[in-house]
């Protein structure tokens, strides 16, 4: 079993155990009766019976209750509480992880819709679905799925927006796969872009795919433009939050003042708020490249911008911040 070899369903490493070898072949081989069982007043490990025996599994990390209370109850005595609570946390990551790699290593059998029933079954099993742990299984994917035909990450994705709703987790699978993400172009942008209702949905979605194919070459101008022309005001952000992967450093963008200025002259006169708030967003992110560029711009459309991009972006300009305290500077001083 990959990762666990001479390991319990527990997690625990058998071969770094000084009995190991000496009296004591592993807790798999005594049939969870290990060395320390003989000196306590139970017959067998409660986890080895509770996982390999009454669920039948060959670890701890394929059962959707870890941790369960039988798991985290049992410790090695010789730790603090607090070496207990780190030894914990890193077994469950480990086999958490561990399982994904097994789960979804992609046989050809397995089709795209078979494969993203598993991911949603995996996502769906998680104690707590927050941004950490969804972020965590993600990443564990995004490993086991490198060496995937590029088609199918890119259809996994798909299925995974259209069938079950997600957005960053499909978006982020392909930002990973760099031969999924080649394979981006108008069409599949716009699909994996259906439905956008909401800036956080935008905001995901240019951030992450359509920016940086924008940024890479995978799509022309002219589909930004197109989304600039668009009646929903969703579109319309998309093109501008575009913009960002152009100009912020940690999405790997270099600055590009002439497009990211197009773009906002076309939209500066649309006062949907969402729209607005999109555009104060570009133009302060370009600030870091060129910010006698964006002066020039704020200076030229005095009378068409709206009052929040002028104020945030003045705000940007002088202090390097959006919305500084009173006296705030880029160092903190007034």
């Amino acid at each position: 079993m990959t990762g666990l070899d001479a390991s319990p369903p527990c997690g625990w490493h058998c071969t770094g155990c000084s009995y190991y070898g000496q009296g004591c072949p592993g807790c798999r081989e005594t049939g969870g009766k290990p060395f320390w069982t003989a000196t306590s007043d139970i017959e067998a490990c409660p986890v080895y019976l509770c996982c390999a025996e009454q669920e039948g599994l060959e670890h701890c990390g394929l059962c959707p209750q870890l941790p369960c209370e039988t798991f985290a109850k049992w410790r090695d005595p010789s730790m603090s509480d607090e070496e207990s609570e780190e030894s914990l946390a890193e077994r469950i990551n480990a086999l958490r992880n561990i399982a994904i790699r097994e789960r979804y290593s992609m046989a050809t059998t397995t089709s795209a819709e078979e494969f993203a029933s598993q991911i949603h079954e995996q996502l769906q099993a998680l104690p707590v679905r927050n941004a950490p742990n969804v972020n965590r299984v993600r990443r564990a994917l995004s490993r086991s799925l490198r060496g995937e035909d590029d088609r199918i990450v890119l259809e996994v994705a798909g299925e995974l927006r259209r069938r079950y709703g997600y957005r960053a987790v499909p978006y982020e699978l392909i930002l990973a796969h760099k031969g999924a993400f080649g394979l981006l172009g108008e069409r599949e942008l716009e699909e994996l872009g259906r439905g956008l209702d909401s800036w956080g949905s935008v905001d995901c979605f240019a951030r992450i795919l359509s920016g940086p194919a924008w940024r890479d070459g995978l799509i022309g101008d002219e589909v930004i433009l197109k989304w600039v022309r668009s009646p929903d005001r969703w579109w319309r952000r998309a093109a501008l939050v575009s913009t960002v992967a152009l100009n912020m450093r940690s999405y790997g963008g270099r600055g590009d003042a002439p497009r990211t200025l197009k773009i906002c002259g076309l939209l500066m006169d649309d006062h949907d708020d969402m729209v607005e708030k999109a555009l104060s967003w570009a133009l302060r992110e370009l600030v870091v490249h060129d910010a006698r560029a964006v002066e020039d711009f704020i200076s030229k459309y005095e009378d068409r911008l709206g009052s929040r991009v002028k104020r945030e972006v003045r705000n940007k300009l002088r202090t390097g911040l959006k919305s500084p305290k009173r006296g705030q500077t880029r160092e903190g001083k007034g």
